[in-house]
Protein backbone atom coordinates (compact mmCIF):
# COMPACT_ATOMS: atom_id res chain seq x y z
CA UNK A 1 0.00 0.00 0.00
CA UNK A 2 1.12 3.46 -0.48
CA UNK A 3 2.66 5.55 2.32
CA UNK A 4 1.97 9.16 2.97
CA UNK A 5 4.34 11.78 1.31
CA UNK A 6 5.53 14.89 0.61
CA UNK A 7 6.45 16.40 -2.28
CA UNK A 8 7.59 18.75 -4.57
CA UNK A 9 4.95 19.88 -7.73
CA UNK A 10 7.23 17.91 -10.41
CA UNK A 11 7.73 14.69 -8.34
CA UNK A 12 3.71 13.57 -7.79
CA UNK A 13 3.33 10.17 -7.23
CA UNK A 14 1.13 8.00 -10.39
CA UNK A 15 -2.03 6.88 -9.12
CA UNK A 16 -0.90 2.81 -9.31
CA UNK A 17 -3.68 1.13 -7.97
CA UNK A 18 -3.17 -0.88 -4.56
CA UNK A 19 -3.32 -4.64 -4.58
CA UNK A 20 -6.41 -6.29 -3.95
CA UNK A 21 -6.78 -9.84 -1.74
CA UNK A 22 -10.08 -11.39 -1.25
CA UNK A 23 -10.18 -15.23 -0.52
CA UNK A 24 -13.87 -15.09 -2.04
CA UNK A 25 -13.97 -13.07 -5.13
CA UNK A 26 -10.95 -13.19 -7.06
CA UNK A 27 -11.52 -10.69 -9.28
CA UNK A 28 -12.05 -7.08 -6.78
CA UNK A 29 -11.10 -4.00 -8.65
CA UNK A 30 -10.45 -0.90 -6.13
CA UNK A 31 -12.07 2.55 -7.09
CA UNK A 32 -10.11 5.79 -6.82
CA UNK A 33 -11.81 9.10 -5.03
CA UNK A 34 -9.54 12.00 -5.08
CA UNK A 35 -9.63 14.88 -3.13
CA UNK A 36 -7.27 18.01 -3.26
CA UNK A 37 -6.95 21.19 -1.62
CA UNK A 38 -5.44 22.90 -4.53
CA UNK A 39 -6.49 26.31 -5.48
CA UNK A 40 -7.39 27.04 -9.02
CA UNK A 41 -5.75 30.97 -9.24
CA UNK A 42 -2.03 29.84 -11.19
CA UNK A 43 -1.27 33.01 -9.72
CA UNK A 44 -1.96 31.72 -6.00
CA UNK A 45 1.24 29.67 -3.99
CA UNK A 46 -2.21 27.37 -2.68
CA UNK A 47 -2.35 26.49 -6.75
CA UNK A 48 1.24 24.79 -6.06
CA UNK A 49 1.33 24.19 -1.66
CA UNK A 50 -1.56 21.81 -1.20
CA UNK A 51 -2.43 18.33 -0.25
CA UNK A 52 -4.38 15.52 -2.16
CA UNK A 53 -5.68 12.99 -0.80
CA UNK A 54 -6.63 9.49 -2.34
CA UNK A 55 -8.91 7.22 -0.92
CA UNK A 56 -9.19 3.24 -2.39
CA UNK A 57 -12.24 1.55 -1.59
CA UNK A 58 -12.52 -2.18 -2.48
CA UNK A 59 -15.88 -4.02 -2.52
CA UNK A 60 -16.92 -7.59 -3.29
CA UNK A 61 -19.70 -9.39 -4.32
CA UNK A 62 -20.95 -9.56 -1.03
CA UNK A 63 -20.77 -6.03 0.07
CA UNK A 64 -17.53 -6.49 2.13
CA UNK A 65 -15.30 -3.62 1.83
CA UNK A 66 -12.33 -1.50 2.92
CA UNK A 67 -10.47 1.86 2.32
CA UNK A 68 -7.05 2.85 2.60
CA UNK A 69 -6.01 6.85 2.02
CA UNK A 70 -2.84 7.87 0.74
CA UNK A 71 -2.02 11.65 1.77
CA UNK A 72 0.48 13.50 -0.96
CA UNK A 73 1.48 16.74 0.16
CA UNK A 74 3.01 18.89 -2.33
CA UNK A 75 4.82 21.71 -1.57
CA UNK A 76 6.70 23.89 -3.68
CA UNK A 77 10.55 24.87 -2.44
CA UNK A 78 12.79 25.20 -5.34
CA UNK A 79 13.32 28.45 -6.37
CA UNK A 80 13.95 29.41 -10.07
CA UNK A 81 17.22 28.31 -11.85
CA UNK A 82 19.14 29.81 -14.52
CA UNK A 83 20.76 28.22 -17.57
CA UNK A 84 22.97 30.72 -19.72
CA UNK A 85 26.30 31.90 -20.22
CA UNK A 86 27.35 34.79 -17.21
CA UNK A 87 28.77 37.35 -20.06
CA UNK A 88 26.73 38.72 -23.12
CA UNK A 89 27.57 40.64 -26.24
CA UNK A 90 24.82 43.32 -27.44
CA UNK A 91 25.08 46.19 -29.56
CA UNK A 92 24.36 49.70 -28.09
CA UNK A 93 21.28 50.37 -29.81
CA UNK A 94 19.72 47.07 -28.76
CA UNK A 95 20.70 47.68 -24.84
CA UNK A 96 19.21 51.31 -24.81
CA UNK A 97 15.66 50.94 -27.56
CA UNK A 98 14.69 47.93 -25.22
CA UNK A 99 15.97 48.80 -21.47
CA UNK A 100 14.02 45.82 -20.22
CA UNK A 101 14.96 42.76 -22.08
CA UNK A 102 15.97 39.75 -20.80
CA UNK A 103 19.02 38.13 -21.35
CA UNK A 104 18.97 34.68 -19.96
CA UNK A 105 17.24 31.78 -20.00
CA UNK A 106 15.27 30.28 -16.57
CA UNK A 107 12.91 27.69 -15.51
CA UNK A 108 11.21 26.95 -12.79
CA UNK A 109 9.60 23.58 -11.57
CA UNK A 110 6.17 24.75 -10.46
CA UNK A 111 4.93 28.11 -11.12
CA UNK A 112 5.46 31.14 -13.54
CA UNK A 113 8.40 33.19 -12.74
CA UNK A 114 8.44 36.90 -12.14
CA UNK A 115 12.24 38.39 -13.08
CA UNK A 116 13.81 41.80 -12.30
CA UNK A 117 17.31 42.98 -12.64
CA UNK A 118 19.99 45.83 -11.37
CA UNK A 119 22.38 47.50 -13.35
CA UNK A 120 25.84 48.22 -12.27
CA UNK A 121 27.99 50.54 -14.95
CA UNK A 122 31.01 49.49 -14.75
CA UNK A 123 33.52 51.31 -17.74
CA UNK A 124 31.78 53.38 -20.42
CA UNK A 125 33.68 53.17 -23.57
CA UNK A 126 33.43 52.10 -27.17
CA UNK A 127 32.18 48.09 -25.24
CA UNK A 128 30.88 49.30 -21.99
CA UNK A 129 30.85 47.01 -19.15
CA UNK A 130 27.88 46.90 -17.26
CA UNK A 131 27.08 44.15 -13.81
CA UNK A 132 23.45 42.94 -13.94
CA UNK A 133 21.96 41.09 -11.21
CA UNK A 134 18.92 39.33 -11.36
CA UNK A 135 16.08 38.00 -9.12
CA UNK A 136 14.13 35.44 -9.81
CA UNK A 137 10.80 34.89 -7.78
CA UNK A 138 8.35 32.23 -8.01
CA UNK A 139 4.52 32.62 -6.97
CA UNK A 140 5.46 31.71 -3.96
CA UNK A 141 7.97 33.30 -3.09
CA UNK A 142 11.45 30.92 -3.78
CA UNK A 143 14.03 33.55 -4.87
CA UNK A 144 17.20 33.01 -6.69
CA UNK A 145 20.14 35.86 -7.82
CA UNK A 146 21.86 35.40 -11.26
CA UNK A 147 24.65 37.55 -12.01
CA UNK A 148 25.54 38.52 -15.43
CA UNK A 149 28.37 40.74 -17.65
CA UNK A 150 26.77 42.67 -20.40
CA UNK A 151 29.18 43.91 -22.85
CA UNK A 152 27.46 47.02 -24.62
CA UNK A 153 28.97 47.26 -28.13
CA UNK A 154 28.66 50.84 -29.33
CA UNK A 155 28.81 49.07 -32.96
CA UNK A 156 25.98 51.69 -34.61
CA UNK A 157 26.79 54.30 -37.23
CA UNK A 158 24.61 57.48 -36.61
CA UNK A 159 21.32 57.40 -38.91
CA UNK A 160 20.85 59.80 -42.20
CA UNK A 161 17.68 61.28 -41.38
CA UNK A 162 17.50 63.37 -44.31
CA UNK A 163 20.14 63.05 -46.98
CA UNK A 164 21.84 65.73 -48.77
CA UNK A 165 20.71 67.69 -51.34
CA UNK A 166 22.32 69.28 -54.40
CA UNK A 167 22.45 73.05 -54.56
CA UNK A 168 22.60 74.23 -58.60
CA UNK A 169 23.18 77.36 -60.31
CA UNK A 170 23.21 78.78 -63.65
CA UNK A 171 25.65 80.98 -65.19
CA UNK A 172 23.29 83.88 -65.16
CA UNK A 173 22.44 83.90 -61.47
CA UNK A 174 23.32 87.14 -59.82
CA UNK A 175 24.93 85.49 -56.23
CA UNK A 176 28.18 84.80 -54.51
CA UNK A 177 29.56 81.29 -55.50
CA UNK A 178 31.70 80.92 -52.82
CA UNK A 179 29.24 82.54 -50.36
CA UNK A 180 26.88 80.42 -51.42
CA UNK A 181 28.94 77.56 -50.90
CA UNK A 182 30.10 78.52 -47.28
CA UNK A 183 26.47 78.39 -46.55
CA UNK A 184 25.80 75.07 -47.83
CA UNK A 185 28.57 73.17 -46.26
CA UNK A 186 27.86 74.73 -42.77
CA UNK A 187 24.32 73.88 -43.08
CA UNK A 188 25.52 69.91 -44.12
CA UNK A 189 23.74 70.37 -47.03
CA UNK A 190 20.58 70.30 -45.41
CA UNK A 191 21.03 66.92 -44.11
CA UNK A 192 20.35 65.85 -40.89
CA UNK A 193 21.30 62.76 -39.13
CA UNK A 194 20.13 61.22 -35.19
CA UNK A 195 22.79 59.43 -33.10
CA UNK A 196 22.22 55.80 -32.43
CA UNK A 197 24.53 55.07 -29.49
CA UNK A 198 26.16 58.53 -28.46
CA UNK A 199 27.07 62.11 -29.05
CA UNK A 200 27.51 62.28 -33.07
CA UNK A 201 29.72 65.36 -34.80
CA UNK A 202 30.35 65.55 -38.61
CA UNK A 203 32.29 67.24 -41.32
CA UNK A 204 32.17 68.30 -44.69
CA UNK A 205 35.17 66.83 -47.43
CA UNK A 206 35.45 67.02 -50.84
CA UNK A 207 34.70 63.16 -52.13
CA UNK A 208 37.91 61.23 -52.32
CA UNK A 209 39.88 63.57 -50.18
CA UNK A 210 38.96 61.28 -47.46
CA UNK A 211 38.86 57.18 -46.16
CA UNK A 212 35.97 56.51 -44.35
CA UNK A 213 37.32 53.63 -42.46
CA UNK A 214 40.92 55.78 -41.33
CA UNK A 215 39.70 58.38 -39.26
CA UNK A 216 43.58 59.24 -39.56
CA UNK A 217 42.39 61.08 -42.19
CA UNK A 218 39.74 62.69 -41.27
CA UNK A 219 38.23 65.41 -41.75
CA UNK A 220 39.65 65.53 -45.38
CA UNK A 221 39.60 68.73 -47.55
CA UNK A 222 36.93 71.16 -46.67
CA UNK A 223 35.30 72.19 -50.10
CA UNK A 224 35.59 76.11 -49.02
CA UNK A 225 36.14 77.99 -52.94
CA UNK A 226 34.48 76.35 -55.71
CA UNK A 227 36.91 74.74 -58.11
CA UNK A 228 38.19 76.57 -61.65
CA UNK A 229 36.44 75.20 -64.64
CA UNK A 230 37.86 72.38 -66.27
CA UNK A 231 36.87 71.37 -70.00
CA UNK A 232 35.51 68.40 -70.40
CA UNK A 233 33.54 68.62 -67.06
CA UNK A 234 33.70 64.90 -66.09
CA UNK A 235 30.72 65.56 -64.43
CA UNK A 236 28.48 66.29 -67.35
CA UNK A 237 26.29 69.38 -67.45
CA UNK A 238 28.73 71.43 -65.01
CA UNK A 239 30.86 74.08 -65.84
CA UNK A 240 32.27 74.57 -61.97
CA UNK A 241 31.56 71.93 -59.27
CA UNK A 242 32.16 70.67 -55.87
CA UNK A 243 31.62 66.82 -55.08
CA UNK A 244 30.82 66.72 -51.06
CA UNK A 245 30.64 64.13 -48.56
CA UNK A 246 28.82 65.03 -45.37
CA UNK A 247 29.79 62.67 -42.24
CA UNK A 248 28.60 62.32 -39.49
CA UNK A 249 30.51 59.82 -36.51
CA UNK A 250 30.35 59.18 -33.40
CA UNK A 251 33.39 59.03 -30.28
CA UNK A 252 33.62 55.47 -31.63
CA UNK A 253 34.63 55.80 -35.08
CA UNK A 254 31.19 54.79 -36.65
CA UNK A 255 30.21 56.71 -39.42
CA UNK A 256 27.51 57.14 -42.07
CA UNK A 257 27.59 59.56 -45.19
CA UNK A 258 25.06 61.32 -47.69
CA UNK A 259 26.98 63.00 -51.02
CA UNK A 260 25.94 65.94 -52.82
CA UNK A 261 26.69 68.06 -55.42
CA UNK A 262 27.31 72.15 -55.54
CA UNK A 263 27.58 73.65 -58.71
CA UNK A 264 27.36 75.86 -61.90
CA UNK A 265 25.85 74.27 -64.50
CA UNK A 266 26.46 75.56 -68.46
CA UNK A 267 23.65 73.63 -70.51
CA UNK A 268 23.39 76.30 -73.01
CA UNK A 269 25.32 76.34 -76.36
CA UNK A 270 26.89 78.95 -77.70
CA UNK A 271 24.95 81.71 -79.63
CA UNK A 272 26.31 82.77 -83.31
CA UNK A 273 25.42 85.97 -84.74
CA UNK A 274 26.98 88.45 -87.87
CA UNK A 275 27.98 84.92 -89.83
CA UNK A 276 29.14 85.46 -93.19
CA UNK A 277 27.43 84.28 -96.24
CA UNK A 278 27.54 81.56 -98.33
CA UNK A 279 30.86 82.05 -100.86
CA UNK A 280 31.37 80.38 -104.07
CA UNK A 281 34.54 80.32 -106.11
CA UNK A 282 35.98 79.73 -108.99
CA UNK A 283 39.65 78.74 -110.14
CA UNK A 284 41.53 78.41 -113.31
CA UNK A 285 40.83 74.88 -115.22
CA UNK A 286 44.69 74.87 -114.37
CA UNK A 287 44.85 75.62 -110.70
CA UNK A 288 43.27 74.52 -107.82
CA UNK A 289 43.76 76.60 -105.39
CA UNK A 290 42.43 80.01 -104.44
CA UNK A 291 42.61 82.21 -101.44
CA UNK A 292 39.64 83.57 -99.44
CA UNK A 293 39.09 85.49 -95.98
CA UNK A 294 36.21 84.03 -94.37
CA UNK A 295 34.60 86.34 -91.79
CA UNK A 296 34.71 85.12 -88.13
CA UNK A 297 31.03 85.43 -86.95
CA UNK A 298 30.77 87.10 -83.25
CA UNK A 299 29.92 84.37 -80.21
CA UNK A 300 28.13 84.91 -77.40
CA UNK A 301 27.86 82.56 -74.52
CA UNK A 302 25.99 82.94 -70.84
CA UNK A 303 29.58 81.12 -68.90
CA UNK A 304 31.89 82.14 -71.00
CA UNK A 305 33.07 86.09 -71.49
CA UNK A 306 33.85 87.05 -75.04
CA UNK A 307 36.03 89.89 -73.69
CA UNK A 308 39.04 90.01 -71.33
CA UNK A 309 37.35 93.51 -70.33
CA UNK A 310 34.06 92.77 -69.01
CA UNK A 311 31.34 95.80 -68.90
CA UNK A 312 28.06 95.70 -66.59
CA UNK A 313 25.34 97.90 -66.54
CA UNK A 314 23.32 98.03 -63.53
CA UNK A 315 20.30 100.92 -62.85
CA UNK A 316 18.26 101.35 -60.30
CA UNK A 317 15.33 103.84 -58.89
CA UNK A 318 15.64 106.00 -56.21
CA UNK A 319 13.01 106.29 -53.79
CA UNK A 320 12.18 107.37 -50.21
CA UNK A 321 10.34 106.12 -47.82
CA UNK A 322 10.06 110.28 -46.10
CA UNK A 323 7.77 112.81 -47.44
CA UNK A 324 9.21 114.87 -50.05
CA UNK A 325 11.18 117.84 -48.94
CA UNK A 326 15.18 119.29 -48.80
CA UNK A 327 15.81 117.16 -45.75
CA UNK A 328 14.09 114.12 -46.99
CA UNK A 329 16.19 110.28 -46.52
CA UNK A 330 15.92 108.28 -49.14
CA UNK A 331 16.11 104.66 -49.15
CA UNK A 332 19.03 102.39 -49.13
CA UNK A 333 19.75 101.08 -52.42
CA UNK A 334 21.69 97.86 -52.49
CA UNK A 335 22.95 97.01 -55.98
CA UNK A 336 24.53 93.38 -56.98
CA UNK A 337 27.44 94.00 -60.02
CA UNK A 338 27.72 90.60 -61.89
CA UNK A 339 27.20 88.02 -62.77
CA UNK A 340 30.73 87.40 -64.04
CA UNK A 341 32.10 84.49 -65.50
CA UNK A 342 32.00 81.69 -63.17
CA UNK A 343 34.93 79.84 -64.89
CA UNK A 344 37.75 83.20 -64.47
CA UNK A 345 40.36 82.48 -62.56
CA UNK A 346 42.04 85.60 -60.86
CA UNK A 347 41.55 88.59 -62.47
CA UNK A 348 43.94 90.79 -64.71
CA UNK A 349 43.65 94.00 -63.75
CA UNK A 350 41.14 96.13 -61.16
CA UNK A 351 37.53 97.02 -61.78
CA UNK A 352 36.67 101.07 -62.51
CA UNK A 353 33.40 101.90 -60.75
CA UNK A 354 31.52 103.93 -61.93
CA UNK A 355 28.39 105.39 -60.83
CA UNK A 356 25.92 107.92 -62.53
CA UNK A 357 22.95 110.23 -60.44
CA UNK A 358 20.72 111.04 -63.52
CA UNK A 359 17.32 113.35 -62.51
CA UNK A 360 19.12 114.10 -58.88
CA UNK A 361 18.71 117.40 -57.45
CA UNK A 362 22.02 117.02 -55.15
CA UNK A 363 23.80 120.47 -55.99
CA UNK A 364 23.52 121.90 -52.02
CA UNK A 365 25.88 120.81 -49.50
CA UNK A 366 23.66 118.99 -47.62
CA UNK A 367 22.33 116.69 -49.90
CA UNK A 368 24.78 113.76 -50.77
CA UNK A 369 25.18 109.86 -51.07
CA UNK A 370 27.08 107.52 -48.93
CA UNK A 371 28.44 105.13 -51.07
CA UNK A 372 29.68 101.76 -48.86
Amino acid sequence: MPTDVTVDCSNIPSEDPPQVLDYCDKKVIPILNVQSTRSPDTLACMHYNYVITRIWTATDKCGNSSTHTHKITVIDTFPPTVIDKPTVSISCDTYQNSPDSIYIKYSDNCSTVFTSFKDTVKTESCVSIVDRTYTLTDVCGNKSTYKQVLQIKQDKAPLITKNATDEVFSCADNVDFNARLFLWVQNMGHSTANPICGPISSFAALKGSYILQDTSTWPGISPNKLPSQVCPSPLAGFLRYAEVDFVYFDTCGNAAVTSAVFGVTDTLAPILTNCGDNLTLSTEPTNCIAEIKIKVPDAQDDCVESSPTIHKIISAAITSSTPPGPESIIDAVDLHIGPFNPSTALPLSDGLLEVRLINMDIDDVTEFFNIF
